[in-house]
């Protein structure tokens, strides 16, 4: 003998509708949330403007400082046919070559 196999959808147009709607609206709340707190984190600081002006600001870095001596002649780096250059680089940077591992 078989059971009668019984439908899970309710009979009502009233309750179709309002299951579907349970299963709907989280999900929609749940992409509208997920792209609200996404285009909220591309929060930018804009580094290229006042008073950073990261693009245009003169640099006066160690690094940078040695670069114009290269480009000006003012400095020749030194090779090792063993590590290149590093060594010549740290002792115009002042650097301890004791604290490179």
């Amino acid at each position: 003998m078989r059971l009668p196999v019984r439908d899970s959808r309710p009979r009502h147009p009233r309750l179709a509708a309002r299951s579907r709607v349970v299963r709907v609206v989280p999900i929609v709340v749940g992409v509208a949330c997920l792209v609200v707190f996404c285009l909220g984190a591309r929060g930018e600081i804009p580094f290229e403007c006042e008073p950073i002006n990261y693009l245009t600001a003169p640099l006066h870095d160690p690094v940078a400082l040695l670069q114009a001596k290269l480009q000006a002649g003012k400095v020749a780096l030194g090779h090792d046919d063993r590590q290149g250059s590093p060594r010549s680089v740290l002792e115009q940077l002042n650097v301890p070559i004791s604290s490179q591992v």
